[in-house]
């Protein structure tokens, strides 16, 4: 249970509370400059739908705490929409980070392609792992394209809102 208990608190402070703290300590100078944009990394992993459809019942801390750290994105935008901010949370897609991965390198590409098939077989959805400067590049365009609609929705790195298949 200790184990159990630390995995789940290190999940929490880095997926959770990483991004508000980040926020508080960077908000004042936020709110003096002409671009007033959040953008929190966030992951399909943390809606409930997604888990059903694609049946997911491993990564519970890393789900769990991106699910926190989506509703807290969320609050924020709401608490700075006054302000003019645009707060989204931002999904960079499935990223292929298998060559960082050092001696895991290949039983992580096995299981992204694993995974891959399990989403076309669960879902009928084709899913291509990104390589990491394909994801930054469609991040930014987002980043780029945000306009005050877009406060409080979980984006796509494809810049579409987040709509999971159920």
């Amino acid at each position: 249970m200790e184990e159990l208990d630390a995995a789940f608190i290190s999940a929490y402070k880095i997926n959770s509370l990483g991004p508000i703290h980040v926020i508080t300590a960077f908000l004042p100078l936020l709110r003096a400059s002409d671009t007033k944009k959040i953008v929190v990394i966030g992951s399909g992993a943390a809606d409930p739908k997604s888990t059903r459809a694609l049946r997911l019942s491993t990564t519970v801390a890393y789900a769990r705490t991106k699910a926190a750290a989506l509703l807290a994105t969320t609050k924020f935008a709401v608490k700075l929409e006054d302000e003019g901010f645009v707060v989204v949370t931002l999904s960079p897609g499935m990223v292929d980070c298998s060559a960082t991965a050092g001696a895991d390198s290949e039983a992580l590409a096995a299981s992204l392609k694993d995974f891959s098939t399990s989403v076309k077989d669960r879902t009928g959805i084709e899913v291509t792992p990104l390589t990491p400067e394909a994801s930054v590049a469609a991040q930014l365009q987002v980043i780029d394209g945000l306009q005050p609609s877009h406060n409080g929705l979980f984006l796509q790195h494809t810049g579409a809102e987040y709509r999971p298949r159920s």
